[in-house]
């Protein structure tokens, strides 16, 4: 952010490294091939892939426009949301118990005390 501090350029560069990486990952463990996508599935992967690329964006924007030290810890809320959305959406998949609370509301706690002036 410091060379080019332009939050398209972050996301770009972000979700191209990430997608380079998961290329060579299949590419050395030979599981390429096994990469195969339902074309009822397109919508979910589509959609899921825009909201990702925003959730970039706007991390990035937010750490450009913001004091770095005070958008950190905010960016880093994310699993006390997780924990919060899976419990509402989830619930017949994913069981939230107390160990999963506490995990992410320690998640966050160290962040803090990292981040803490």
């Amino acid at each position: 952010m410091l060379i080019l501090p332009d939050p398209f350029v972050g996301t770009a560069v972000s979700t191209l490294t990430s997608l380079m990486l998961l290329f060579l990952f299949l590419l050395a463990t030979g599981t390429m091939s096994r990469i195969r996508i339902e074309r009822e599935s397109w919508p979910f992967f589509g959609s899921g892939a825009v909201v990702s690329a925003l959730a970039q964006l706007l991390n990035f924007t937010a750490l450009s426009r913001g004091d770095v030290s005070a958008m950190v810890p905010l960016l880093n809320t994310t699993p006390l949301f997780t924990v919060l959305f899976s419990s509402l959406f989830l619930r017949q998949v994913e069981k939230v118990t107390l160990r999963i609370v506490l995990g992410a509301a320690l998640m966050v706690a160290g962040v803090l005390v990292i981040t803490s002036r």
